[in-house]
């Protein structure tokens, strides 16, 4: 992200970069710092930080408008480990995408937020 511009293909080192100044403040719930844990619970924390606006949590500053997108795009592009390759003339999805996180309802109830299917029995939030 280079001069506050979004990568327009992130992979996990671009995403590594916008968690580390506050991966330990997370560790309670997941570690920031593995690709695995944030690939499962990546739709929660684009919630967080687009709706719910608790991510990254005090003291730590706001995300840029950049690292928004960054990690927003990596998250639509199926969470890949390396960057994708320029999207295909035919606009076809890039095969990855059936990989990104499915949202289901939380076991909270009404007005809980939604939790990845594979993270909602490992992990409980409130």
């Amino acid at each position: 992200m280079a001069n506050g511009t979004p990568v327009a293909n992130p992979g996990w080192d671009d995403i590594q970069g916008i968690f580390a100044p506050f991966r330990s403040q997370m560790m309670w719930r997941f570690n920031l710092g593995s690709y695995d844990d944030v690939a499962a619970n990546a739709q929660i924390i684009l919630l967080r930080i687009l709706t719910i606006g608790d991510m990254p949590p005090p003291p730590y500053p706001p995300l840029t408008d950049a690292q928004i997108t960054t990690f927003q795009t990596w998250v639509e592009n199926g969470c890949p480990q390396t960057p994708l390759s320029a999207p295909s003339v035919s606009g076809a999805a890039p095969a990855s995408a059936a990989a990104a996180p499915t949202l289901s309802a939380a076991p909270g109830g009404a007005g809980a937020p939604p939790q990845p299917a594979a993270t909602r029995d490992r992990f409980r939030f409130p």
